[in-house]
């Protein structure tokens, strides 16, 4: 079909509602996925673009996870995640009821992109001393320091001198530095 539309005119596509691509995810939090696509170069007829997602791989996208105000915007944030767990998105564009299609559209599904939101909350501490990944040489008792987050009740920290940490020392505490 595609081969004969272009056999006729090579451009037929730029007045149509086709499926959006290069669906790519990014900044995933424990809660939250950007996600972005190419535009369709068909903004006229009013509409806008509806990610949907599923924890399975290979669908159903039943859920809805943001819409655009319009075709012309190709990013938008699914939020009310679940953290530590894989998602399936997908893309598709619609265009309303216009003067020129008595009909609204749907575009088919783009490809699927698969993302993870993470298992940290927003609310994780984070290293003041020393920095994070630092190598301490010739330090027999180092001070940890992190930043206190509000209505921790402990906190659970692991040292080790290998970097696979196979001989991790787990220390635990209830306040935002140790020694």
């Amino acid at each position: 079909v595609v081969s004969f539309l272009n056999s006729l005119s090579p451009d037929w596509w730029a007045s149509q509602t086709v499926t959006p691509s290069g669906l790519t995810a990014s900044n995933a939090t424990a809660s939250s996925i950007d996600l972005s696509w190419s535009p369709i170069v068909y903004t006229g007829g009013g509409g806008y673009y509806e990610v949907r997602y599923s924890t399975s791989s290979s669908g159903p996208y039943d859920q809805i996870g943001c819409t655009t105000a319009d075709k012309i915007t190709a990013t938008c944030t699914v939020s009310g995640l679940q953290s530590s767990t894989q998602y399936t998105f997908v893309v598709r564009a619609y265009t309303e009821v216009n003067a020129n299609n008595g009909t609204a559209i749907w575009s088919s599904d783009s490809s699927s992109v698969n993302a993870s939101t993470s298992g940290i909350g927003s609310d994780m501490p984070s290293p003041i001393s020393p920095a994070n990944g630092a190598i301490l040489e010739n330090i027999l008792r180092p001070t940890f320091e992190w930043a206190a987050v509000s209505n921790a009740v402990y906190y659970h920290i692991q040292v080790s001198d290998e970097a696979d940490f196979d001989d991790a020392l787990a220390l635990t505490t209830s306040t935002n530095t140790i020694t």
